[in-house]
């Protein structure tokens, strides 16, 4: 392996590993780097029988890094069904990097107001909270954050497809309100759970001024992380 790649691998902060070029990615940790393969395992959150990675798939892996995201696409070598699921991925030749900063995902945790609404057309979020619709408001707690999308953990099952408007209130300093639309890509049962789903979101129309301040938000989220992983080996 390229010492170059080695580098970026040792710095790698979190994996969201993909299939066959599917948009929908899951979370997953370096298990063992080697010359030729590298092992992932996937996060134990996700129900096994929900995932459907299979051998000789094609696997887009997304490094991030503190400093940016790498991507590179490989075979699927070999998978293991065990406590997690574990993929062997061919070795990147070369790593390409992400100019585009929407793509890197932050770890997060705090609550948000989802609201979900009864008739999920494709309508505007003024249209979506008139009075002609009926929204239920909920407390959910975050999974992860990005300026595509949102993460989070439900207590029901939300159908993909639906379109909700999320509270994000939190990413702005100066307090002003900011409610977005997103479309729900992904609602996989959490492993050993009774009633809970982790629930992936895409965000929809979002405006360019939103769009950044997600983004500083994220990469202040990630130097906030970064710096209490170091203290907590200390």
């Amino acid at each position: 392996m390229v010492d170059k790649i080695k580098a970026v691998l040792d710095k790698v902060l979190s994996v969201e590993l993909s299939r066959n070029n599917e948009s929908i990615f899951y979370k997953a940790n370096i298990k063992l780097i080697m010359n030729s393969e590298i092992d992932f395992s996937l996060s134990e959150e996700y129900d096994k029988t929900s995932l459907h990675f299979q051998k000789d798939d094609d696997i887009t892996v997304k490094l991030k890094t503190e400093e940016c995201c790498y991507v590179f696409q490989e075979k699927c070598t070999y998978i293991k069904n065990g406590h997690l699921i574990t993929l062997s991925v061919r070795s990147p030749h070369r790593l390409l990097r992400e100019q585009n900063r929407k793509f890197v995902r932050a770890s997060l945790e705090r609550p948000i107001s989802i609201f979900t609404v009864e008739k999920n057309e494709k309508k505007t979020i003024a249209e979506l909270t008139a009075n002609n619709f009926s929204i239920q408001i909920n407390t959910f707690k975050t999974i992860d954050i990005s300026g595509g999308g949102l993460a989070f953990y439900s207590n029901s099952y939300i159908k993909p497809g639906a379109y909700i408007i999320i509270n994000l209130d939190f990413i702005s300093l100066d307090n002003d309100k900011c409610r977005q639309k997103a479309k729900v890509m992904r609602c996989s049962k959490v492993k050993n759970s009774k009633d809970l789903y982790s629930i992936g979101t895409e965000f929809i129309d979002i405006a360019f001024p939103v769009r950044e301040k997600i983004n500083r938000f994220v990469f202040a989220q990630i130097r906030k992380n970064a710096k209490k992983k170091a203290e907590q080996k200390t």
